[in-house]
């Protein structure tokens, strides 16, 4: 396949001992072409590889492929935990139940996960996004990431903001790591930006630690502080 010459090409000129695929779906094709691919790769290349795929591609057959053609770690997008939500605003049609199965298959792989969720959407509340957090605390993965939901240009999503009256049609985007631009009376920006910052700790901690991740939420001098306590106790006994 040309992406091997191209990957020969690479690694010759900048002497690459790793490699990113970008693409969102590294199993976006047959599954004979993705066999002869990968033992090509296998033979021909062999570099540790860090690669994205969707809940829907994954099967014992292809993570084992992955394994041969050794994988260093696998992203998958969930976005959102609430079904009726992620498919009526995000039109993805996979189920929480397939989300559980796939993560069943990828805790017997060697392979290091990173989940990646995101916050804000438009018409959300915090009550949905507990329905994200939920989905997350019923897999196993290696790092749980959460981050702000940011309305591109050109899509769709953009433009359904700016009709319900929740983004200027002159704002610009910023990063999907700083903070949300939306203007949503049911959620406001602070509010997002408190989940996304205590994110993983609700979906790590034991129930027991969410009243005071709640008051981590608070963008404030308490709130830092609870911030800082809580994330020792992460690192320290949940982050694993």
């Amino acid at each position: 396949p040309r992406i091997i010459d191209e990957l020969e090409f690479q690694i010759r000129k900048w002497k690459a001992d790793y490699i990113y695929f970008n693409s969102e779906t590294f199993f976006a094709r047959k599954e004979k072409d993705f066999e002869e691919f990968a033992k090509e790769y296998t033979t021909k290349i062999d570099l540790p590889f860090w690669c994205q795929t969707r809940v829907e591609t994954i099967s014992e057959k292809r993570i084992k492929m992955l394994e041969d053609m050794n994988c260093d770690r696998i992203s998958i997008g969930i976005e959102h935990g609430n079904e009726v939500f992620r498919k009526k605003v995000l039109k993805k049609n996979f189920t929480n139940k397939q989300v559980v199965d796939a993560f069943k298959i990828l805790e017997k792989s060697r392979i290091p996960v990173t989940v990646n969720n995101i916050i804000g959407f438009p018409d959300e509340t915090r009550e949905l996004v507990f329905d994200t957090i939920r989905l997350n605390r019923s897999i196993k993965a290696d790092s749980i990431n959460a981050y702000f939901f940011v309305p591109y240009r050109g899509t769709p999503l953009r433009q359904y903001c700016i009709d319900k009256g929740y983004l200027d049609p002159s704002a610009k985007t910023d990063s999907l790591m700083r903070s949300s631009i939306l203007k949503m009376p049911q959620f406001p920006p602070e509010q997002i930006k408190g989940l996304v910052r205590t994110f993983p700790l609700y979906v790590k901690m034991p129930e027991s630690y969410f009243d005071k991740i709640k008051i981590a939420e608070q963008l404030n001098e308490e709130g830092d502080l609870m911030l800082v306590e809580l994330r020792e106790i992460y690192f320290r006994e949940y982050f694993k």
